[in-house]
C-alpha cells in the first residue's frame, strides 16, 4: 500500500490538472501538473506518468504562449516515453510546434516517428499538407 501513495498521487494531480485545464484554468493546471512531476518518481512504473504529466504541461505552457517552455516539457517526456503513448504525444506537439516556425523539415521527421500512432500520424499528415503541401 505504501508503494501505491506516490502512483495515486501522481494520478491524482494529473486527473486535477486535466479538469483545470478543461475549465481553461492554465495556471491552476500548471501546479498540479508540477506537483505530479515531483510527485511522480523515475521508477520504471513510475515514467509514464512522469511522461504524461509533461506532455500535459506543455500543453497548458502552448495555450499559456510560452512555447520554449513547452517544447522543453515535451522534450522531456520524450526521456521518459520515448516509444510510448505520451512519447508520441510529446512528437506530435513539437512537430505542430516546429510547423509554427516554419520549419517544415522537423515537422516531417517529428511526424514520421508517429507510426504506431494512426490518428495522431495522419493529423500530422493532414497539418503538413495543410502547411507545405508536396
Amino acid at each position: 500500500a505504501a508503494e501505491s501513495a506516490p502512483l495515486e498521487r501522481r494520478r491524482g494531480h494529473l486527473v486535477m490538472a486535466r479538469l483545470a485545464t478543461n475549465d481553461g484554468q492554465q495556471e491552476l493546471a500548471l501546479r498540479d501538473l508540477d506537483a505530479a512531476c515531483r510527485a511522480a518518481g523515475v521508477e520504471s512504473g513510475g515514467k509514464p506518468y512522469v511522461a504524461a504529466a509533461l506532455v500535459a504541461r506543455g500543453q497548458a505552457w502552448m495555450a499559456l504562449g510560452d512555447d520554449g517552455l513547452a517544447m522543453a516539457d515535451f522534450r522531456g517526456a520524450l526521456d521518459f516515453d520515448p516509444q510510448g503513448a505520451a512519447g508520441a504525444q510529446a512528437n506530435f506537439f513539437l512537430g505542430a510546434l516546429a510547423l509554427s516556425q516554419q520549419d517544415v523539415d522537423s515537422a516531417r521527421n517529428l511526424f514520421g516517428r508517429l507510426n504506431g500512432f494512426p490518428e495522431l500520424a495522419q493529423t500530422g499528415k493532414d497539418l503538413l499538407a495543410a502547411v507545405a503541401p508536396e
